[in-house]
């Protein structure tokens, strides 16, 4: 996995990442971005974790075609009418369920590139390069997800410990897994209230909030870090020009357009510059930039 990944980098790769993810509204190129991204996360080390996230976007995104075309009665071809009491007339056509699939594949990409994104970076790097721009903003971050995970850890210590007591948090209806759990919830509750009361006074005895930082630990941009820079600039050169000349746009209504003629040859290159930056972040940390020196 990459771990070393400058964090200039990454901001600027999760920001066109998220910015392609979410203009782009060519079904092809859409589909495209969410085929990359789950392979490049699989290539991560997060193969395992992608299993749980197919059955959230699968489960997500028939909720979505299923609501969309119930709710938006917009186009032209229409698939089904009918009326339903308390509802109303209800209008399917195949612009809003086209439209639906769009908005699958968008959130897919938005859940891979923020699950990239924790893939391809040092943690306490990223939040040492934001502290000194941001540094409340930070310490908050990064409380919340020290907090998140220790909460984690304590749910599952806890549980452990009732299920040896005795205590049954599997079986049963709802009511019953209810009233199992809230002792559980009770003890991790107050634990952590005092878990509070004690990082309050670590920081307070540290002097966290009386000025400014005093030390700041610097993380410069490497080699490396520049040919990735310059691969992700080619990057968001091949998106700017799909926009442009219509490739990466398409109507939905009234009726299922694109706004420009595909080319395919403009397919082949933006598939070939999203893989290739995705392989140079994959493979930033394990380079030898001293072979690579003109």
């Amino acid at each position: 996995m990459c771990h070393k990944l400058h964090p200039a980098n990454a901001m600027v790769l999760i920001a066109v990442l998220i910015a392609a993810a979410l203009l782009v509204s060519h079904p092809a190129h859409s589909a495209l971005l969410v085929s990359v991204l789950s392979f490049s996360v699989a290539a991560f080390g997060g193969a395992g974790e992608l299993k749980g996230l197919l059955r959230f976007w699968i489960a997500t995104g028939i909720m979505i075609i299923i609501i969309n075309p119930l709710v938006s009665t917009q186009g032209d071809t229409v698939l089904y009418r009918t009326v339903l009491p308390l509802v109303g007339r209800i209008r399917i056509t195949v612009e809003s369920l086209a439209f639906a699939g769009l908005m699958v594949l968008r959130l897919f990409s938005m859940v891979l590139v923020i699950k990239l994104f924790g893939l391809s970076i040092d943690r306490d790097d990223f939040f040492g390069y934001l502290s000194r721009y941001m540094n409340k903003l930070v310490l908050t971050m990064s409380m919340t997800v020290n907090m998140i995970h220790r909460l984690r850890v304590e749910i599952q210590r806890v549980s452990e410990v009732m299920a040896m007591r005795g205590l049954d948090l599997k079986s049963g209806g709802l009511v019953k897994r209810t009233k199992a759990y809230y002792p559980m919830i009770k003890v991790v509750l107050i634990s952590s209230l005092e878990g509070s009361v004690n990082r309050a006074e670590a920081l307070y005895s540290r002097g966290y909030g009386n000025g400014n930082r005093s030390f700041y630990r610097e993380i410069r941009m490497t080699g490396k870090d520049r040919i990735h820079m310059a691969v992700l600039c080619i990057y968001i050169f091949v998106i700017v020009l799909g926009f442009s000349k219509g490739w990466l746009g398409f109507d939905f209504f009234p009726s299922i357009s694109p706004k420009s003629d595909f080319s395919a040859a403009y397919f082949a290159i933006h598939a070939a510059s999203l893989a290739i930056l995705i392989e140079t972040t994959r493979r930033c940390s394990a380079w030898k930039f001293s072979e690579w020196k003109i």
